[in-house]
């Protein structure tokens, strides 16, 4: 299981994030920084996660610190949830950040997978 993400510039955040519905719960979880959210619905989902994401890029500023470095990467259940997943084909942007986040990283590249829901 590789827990490398795929090269991208050098000022770009990657983020991996695998979609699954959970015991109650649809969630959201990033692999290289161990970062998640959940939410009652798939459609409250990518608000959820962007809240949690900025939360975490806001007190890495005022901490003076760099973006998501204190997060370790996810447990490996969740590589290989990435890895049986399938890549989520919509056109929409999935994650749209407040403009002040956007402004404290120059790039987020956010790849989605969403594994298959048994419920």
């Amino acid at each position: 299981m590789d827990r490398r993400s795929p090269a991208a510039p050098q000022d770009t955040y990657r983020l991996r994030v695998v979609v699954f519905y959970g015991r109650r719960h649809w969630v959201a979880q990033a692999l290289e920084h161990d970062l998640a959210a959940q939410a009652a619905s798939i459609e409250e989902l990518p608000s959820a996660f962007a809240q949690a994401l900025s939360g975490e890029l806001e007190m890495a500023s005022r901490l003076g610190r760099e973006p998501l470095h204190s997060l370790p990467p996810a447990p490996d259940r969740y590589f290989a949830m990435w890895d049986g997943s399938r890549p989520v084909r919509d056109r929409r942007p999935w994650l749209d950040l407040p403009g002040s986040i956007r402004q404290m990283i120059a790039a987020l590249a956010l790849d989605t997978r969403a594994t298959p829901v048994s419920v």
